[in-house]
């Protein structure tokens, strides 16, 4: 980047940039400091105003002309002048105007807080997503513990019965029955809370693994022990 600036340009006839620049950006005006537009290094404004190439032409107010978009322009010098802009939503198409202005400028720290909030937002709403689906919804968790409960009555009553000397031997074999088919019940409801607890803590982790930071993973491994715990007991 730095290479194609080059040297400063000190031909003859070339007027001294002000320190005030009257812009017109595709027919948006807009007035700012030079130190403004210098600010970031290696920058297409270096070339225009730093002397390191042709000055932009002059429209017929006496204003820089530059043939881009003034909207995404305003964009790229709210953020030269307080390092931060009120960005578009992300992969619209305003956001893609914005970063391909911000590439034609070269304006790198705009450019990689664009791609770090591409890389980081897909990954954050997926975590946040998978949390509320599993950790903040204890409705479900409280269904199976209650299910749990009432199948654990139900072979405590049958087991009561069965050992009762006034039941004939044609009930004791319709109790016995039962009772299978309540143990075929709390395997299934044991079997199916294993399971989803295994997939809530596989996705957890991929997204954890995914993750930008070691913090994001091991806050992810927390909340996957703490469901496999949960899941397990039931």
């Amino acid at each position: 980047m730095k290479k194609l600036l080059g040297k400063k340009s000190k031909g003859k006839g070339q007027k001294e940039i002000p320190a005030v620049l009257q812009l017109n950006v595709g027919g948006t005006q807009f007035t700012t400091q030079k130190t403004t537009l210098l600010k970031e290094p290696d920058t297409l404004f270096h070339v225009f105003f730093g002397g390191f190439g042709e000055v932009p032409p002059l429209d017929p107010e006496g204003r820089y002309f530059l043939d881009r978009d003034g909207k995404f322009f305003g964009l790229i010098l709210s953020f030269l002048r307080d390092d931060q802009a009120e960005l578009p939503l992300l992969f619209s198409g305003d956001w893609n105007a914005l970063k391909r202005e911000a590439e034609y400028y070269r304006v790198l720290s705009l450019i990689e807080k664009m791609e770090a909030e591409e890389q980081e937002r897909p990954r954050r709403d997926s975590d946040i997503s998978l949390r509320r689906s599993s950790v903040s919804d204890p409705k479900e968790t409280n269904r199976a513990t209650e299910l749990k409960v009432e199948l654990e009555r139900r072979v405590h009553d049958i087991e009561r019965r069965l050992e009762e000397d006034s039941v004939d031997e044609h009930t004791k074999d319709l109790l016995a029955l039962e009772l299978k088919k309540v143990h075929l019940e709390m395997d299934r409801v044991k079997i199916q809370s294993k399971n989803k607890g295994r997939e809530l803590i596989y996705n957890l982790l991929i997204v954890g693994v995914t993750g930008t930071g070691k913090s994001s993973s091991i806050n992810t491994l927390l909340v996957s022990c703490s469901l496999l715990c949960s899941y397990w007991t039931l």
